[in-house]
């Protein structure tokens, strides 16, 4: 729907003279995996891309390459501050290996990577996240 009569813009869903009308306004993060979600000790190894979707619309490629941010929890404080930090300014996809994981992971407890994308929508901004327990 246009909100300014005259507008030069297009109508995306983050224009500020458009309002993107339709029937799921839901905001959402996703995941894809090239190898799955389930991994063994020593061997992990995937990419991991998150999706951010504007009801049915992929709205990914609108959010910046530095507005993407991934933390790591795995019960161990200061690895996890730490992995996170090293992580900040990665990017939208995350290359998860072995190194990622902190010791004793498979034995005994799941990790959470959490992906936090921060979205301008032309009025605002907003933030959508997600996680995945590996």
């Amino acid at each position: 729907m246009c909100l300014s009569a005259g507008t030069l813009q297009e109508p995306k869903w983050n224009s500020t003279d458009w309002a993107q009308i339709e029937g799921n306004s839901e905001l959402t993060l996703e995941f894809s995996s090239t190898h799955g979600y389930t991994f063994f000790a020593g061997k992990v190894d995937t990419e991991i891309t998150p999706v951010v979707y504007w009801g049915y619309n992929d709205i990914s490629a609108d959010v910046l390459a530095g507005d993407w941010a991934w933390t790591r929890d795995s019960g161990q404080v200061t690895e996890d501050n730490a992995w996170s930090v090293a992580h900040a300014n990665n990017g939208r996809i995350l290359h998860l290996m072995n190194e990622d994981m902190p010791n004793n992971w498979g034995a005994t407890r799941k990790v959470k990577f959490t992906c936090t994308a921060y979205l301008r929508d032309g009025a605002g901004s907003i933030n959508v996240e997600n996680y995945i327990d590996i």
